[in-house]
C-alpha cells in the first residue's frame, strides 16, 4: 500500500518579536506534532507555529551588516559580572531556603549598581563591587582616553549570551567600539564620564526594573548608537 502523499508549504513571516511558521493541513493526519503544535480536530496542523523568540535574538536587536558582533562582545566580556546581587533575598516557595544572589559560570550581567552588600546564612556580610567599577577614578569620574584605555585594559572573560565567538580571550576592542562605547555612555561631544550617567545610561538599557543590563539589551543599544 503506498504511503499517503505528504505535501508542506513553508512560509516564514517575520515579526516585530517572532516568526510564524504557516503550515496547510496534512493529508490523512500521518504526523502526531511538527514543532510543538497539535493536529486538530480535522487531521491537519494549526495555521501558525510559533517559534521561541530567543531562537531569533538577531532579528530582536535589529543587528545590521555595519556592526561586528564580535567586536561588541569584546566589550561585554570586560564590562559584565558573573554574579548578581538581589536588594533583598527570595526564598523559594517549595523549601524557604533563602538566597542573596544569582550567579553565572560566565559573566552574564553588566550590573546597574556600583556595589552592594551580600547578606546571607552562609555569607552574613560580603560587598561585592561591578566590575565597571574600575573604569572610575575616586571622584567618580573618567576622561575619554582613560577611559578607552581602562576599557580595554579590563580583563575579558568569554560572556553569556552570544552564540558562536570568533575571538581570542587576547584580542582587544577596536578603536571605533570603544569610540562608540564611549558615546553610547558619555555622549557625542563630552569630555568627561561621570559615574552617575554610566548607571543612569545603564538603567534605561535594562528591562528588569534597572537592575542589571543582558548581552541582549546591550547588543541593541550599542548598535542603535552605532546606526545613529
Amino acid at each position: 500500500m503506498r504511503a499517503p502523499s505528504l505535501f508542506l508549504s513553508l512560509a516564514l513571516s517575520a515579526t516585530s518579536n517572532s516568526l510564524s511558521l504557516s503550515v496547510p493541513r496534512i493529508n490523512g493526519g500521518i504526523l502526531k506534532n511538527f514543532g510543538g503544535g497539535s493536529l486538530n480536530s480535522r487531521g491537519g496542523f494549526p495555521k501558525t507555529l510559533p517559534i521561541l523568540r530567543e531562537k531569533v535574538a538577531c532579528q530582536r536587536a535589529r543587528v545590521c551588516a555595519s556592526v561586528d558582533t564580535n567586536e561588541l562582545i569584546k566589550v561585554f566580556g570586560r564590562l559584565g559580572d558573573k554574579e548578581y546581587v538581589l536588594q533583598d533575598i527570595e526564598k523559594t516557595s517549595a523549601s524557604g531556603y533563602g538566597f542573596a544572589s544569582y550567579t553565572s559560570a560566565r559573566p552574564k550581567w553588566i550590573l546597574c549598581y556600583d556595589q552592594r552588600n551580600i547578606r546571607s546564612e552562609e555569607c552574613p556580610d560580603r560587598l561585592q563591587k561591578a566590575k565597571w567599577v574600575s573604569l572610575f577614578d575616586e571622584n567618580g569620574q573618567v576622561e575619554k582616553k582613560e577611559f578607552i584605555n581602562k576599557l580595554t585594559g579590563l580583563r575579558f572573560a568569554f560572556p553569556l549570551g552570544p552564540g558562536f565567538v570568533d575571538i581570542r580571550p587576547n584580542d582587544l576592542p577596536s578603536t571605533e567600539v570603544s569610540e562608540t562605547a564611549w558615546r553610547a555612555f558619555a555622549g557625542p561631544d563630552a569630555s568627561v564620564l561621570t559615574k552617575d550617567r554610566f548607571l543612569d545610561t545603564l538603567k534605561t538599557w535594562s528591562e528588569d526594573g534597572g537592575e542589571t543590563v543582558l548581552w541582549e539589551q546591550f547588543q541593541q543599544a550599542m548598535t542603535n548608537r552605532i546606526d545613529n
